[in-house]
């Protein structure tokens, strides 16, 4: 990503590549749900009898298009859902589920099998936290100027007091259990930064400061949660002007 500044007005480049914004494949999207496409020509097909952790972020089946990165071939129309723990999409077929390594995919994009909204999902490898290069996938939540990522982790679930005692006393040591847990993080460039305090969450904005500061006081957001930070990045993303597909 990249900014341009000319007088006043600033142009900020889209995150989100423009075949996965277009009209065309969200209506393709809709078009197809539902339909399990005859073949797959890019992943490996699943062995006999193995599986994948099934920490899906979505465990429903969504229509899906995605591009891959070598031949910027866009994919379009298949039943598929993505697993954290194996950093693959997994896709049905006709032939069967088959898995694509997150590596070879640039971006997607999925409706949501209930809501029909869409959902877009970009490769992490482009980006740097901390100057360690991130992987798997960013979802796009607030595209623009300085675009709103999250990305999904698994977290060890939390058991109450009374269970955690009565655990000491079991012969057998209960299975850890995880829950899908969301990090949020500003891009800036290449780098991604995670959201934390909020003093050095306004910092982000540099000479907007004040400005943004004020429009969460006066709303009452809550940065922790995110239907309240896409709000902050809509209002501040609003004040540049987006450059054109190319």
């Amino acid at each position: 990503m990249y900014v341009l500044i000319f007088g006043t007005q600033a142009f900020g480049q889209w995150t989100i590549p423009w075949q996965m914004r277009s009209d065309v494949t969200l209506d393709h999207l809709v078009v197809t749900s539902g339909y399990v496409k005859p073949d797959l020509l890019f992943g490996l097909p699943m062995t006999p009898g193995s599986s994948l952790e099934h920490n899906y972020i979505d465990r429903k089946w969504n229509n899906c298009s995605f591009l891959l990165f070598e031949s910027e071939k866009l994919m379009e129309g298949y039943l598929a859902k993505y697993e954290i723990t194996a950093n693959k999409l997994e896709v049905k077929s006709k032939s069967g589920t088959k898995l694509i390594d997150i590596s070879k995919i640039k971006s997607l994009v999925w409706l949501d099998s209930i809501t029909n909204a869409p959902r877009y999902f970009i490769n992490a490898k482009d980006y740097k936290e901390e100057n360690v290069q991130v992987t798997g996938l960013l979802e796009v939540l607030v595209d623009g100027h300085m675009p709103l990522f999250a990305q999904s982790y698994l977290k060890e679930k939390e058991i109450g007091f009374f269970a955690n005692l009565l655990s000491l006393f079991e012969k057998e040591k209960r299975e850890k259990q995880y829950e899908i847990n969301k990090f949020y993080y500003v891009g800036t460039g290449s780098s991604i930064s995670k959201i934390s305090s909020q003093k050095e969450f306004l910092l982000s904005f540099g000479d907007f400061y004040w400005e943004m500061e004020e429009f969460i006081q006066q709303r009452d957001l809550d940065i922790s949660l995110q239907a309240d930070l896409q709000k902050v990045f809509e209002y501040y993303n609003a004040k540049f002007e987006r450059l054109p597909d190319y």
